[in-house]
């Protein structure tokens, strides 16, 4: 572990520190935030069912891309996190990335299936009124954990508007 690894994950159990909001207020669906990586099998005919669903458009969707490096292909339009976005105290150094961690989302869903560092800081800090995540990610950033394979979104998506039926998050 390097030093910059060892600042991050310093601040990352700050972050688990922090008492988070309520989640269980009932909110409007306005914006959501999509995490991906380089192997997630989201698509969007994906896209447009969740759209379609939350009665959404397509600009209301922020995607955050996690790669390894800038020049990695994907088919969504959004911000491509890679190593060197966090500074060496694992506080986020690019404004780009700055500029949209600090808008308000109703709503997280993560389909990335790294577990980088990055990942793991920026899932901590977003403003998200309510997130979802698979069952292998960092389960206690999550509000909803969906437990699917990784690389089943129609499994997820599924149980995704079952759950926040369920819950009086959607109709």
């Amino acid at each position: 572990m390097g030093l910059k690894d060892f600042f991050t994950e310093k601040r990352l159990q700050q972050l688990r520190k922090r008492p988070r909001p309520e989640s269980n207020k009932p909110f409007l669906l306005k914006s959501v935030a999509v995490f991906l990586d380089e192997n997630s099998r989201f698509e969007e005919s994906h896209l447009i069912r969740l759209k379609d669903r939350f009665g959404l458009e397509i600009y209301d969707f922020e995607f955050f891309i996690f790669s390894k490096n800038k020049k990695a292909l994907h088919r969504f339009h959004g911000i491509d996190v890679i190593p060197g976005m966090l500074n060496w105290k694992g506080e986020i150094s690019n404004p780009n990335l700055k500029r949209m961690m600090e808008k308000d989302y109703s709503l997280l869903l993560d389909y990335a299936t790294c577990d980088s560092l990055q990942k793991k800081i920026l899932t901590a800090e977003i403003k998200a009124a309510f997130r979802v995540g698979y069952a292998e990610n960092l389960r206690e950033f999550y509000d909803l954990i969906i437990n699917v394979p990784a690389d089943d979104v129609d499994s997820f998506n599924h149980e995704l508007f079952k759950y926040l039926k369920i819950i009086g998050l959607l109709k």
